[in-house]
């Protein structure tokens, strides 16, 4: 299965985030219970995938597998940035946990699992756009990276995302705050493994 999308996102502090939300004077309609998100990224033992996403804004991916608090179904996501557009391709997988997937190959690459990063999401409409909220965040290495786990916790930052599906209509209408680019999995390498910024 393959999404495309467009999104933008924020990084707000707790008090920001409480001010952002209050903003929309309820204009925000949540659309699903909050649930947990927990991902397992990989990427080659050099990190190539990461130093590709930081050093290029197009023509690279991310790859992980995921889960939902509400499900116990493991779902791997290829998430690709291409010159035109953002897509994802999301395969159901037979694993029954984190445990059981190992190491593999992916485009001329042996890929690892590397890291760990979960939080708490909330899912929102707001006129034709979608909106999440994610809180308490958390990232944590892998043991392929290190012998003893590696955990960060930022306790203020949260992440708002503006997603749209049909491509032709501006996100950037209802968002008075600069957006910016900021990546989970680029934050975590950085925080867990020291890598540059």
């Amino acid at each position: 299965m393959k999404t495309k999308r467009k999104e933008l996102k924020l990084c707000l502090s707790n008090i920001e985030k409480i001010n952002f939300i209050s903003s929309f004077r309820g204009e925000l309609k949540p659309i699903f219970e909050e649930r947990t998100i927990t991902s397992l990224y990989f990427d080659s033992i050099n990190f190539s995938l990461y130093k590709r996403s930081r050093s290029f804004d197009v023509d690279k991916y991310k790859i992980r597998f995921r889960t939902y608090s509400n499900s116990k179904q493991i779902i791997q996501e290829i998430k690709y940035t291409n010159s035109d557009s953002k897509f994802k391709r999301f395969l159901k997988t037979d694993f029954k946990s984190f445990d059981d997937i190992n190491k593999f190959n992916y485009d001329n690459l042996t890929l690892l699992p590397t890291l760990f990063v979960s939080y708490s999401r909330s899912y929102f409409t707001y006129k034709d756009t979608r909106v999440t909220v994610d809180k308490n965040i958390s990232f944590k290495s892998h043991q392929y990276r290190t012998l003893a786990p590696v955990e960060y916790f930022p306790n203020n930052l949260n992440v708002i995302e503006f997603k749209l599906f049909n491509e032709t209509k501006d996100i950037e209408k209802y968002i008075k705050k600069p957006t910016e680019k900021f990546s989970k999995y680029e934050y975590g390498i950085h925080k867990i493994f020291n890598l540059d910024y």
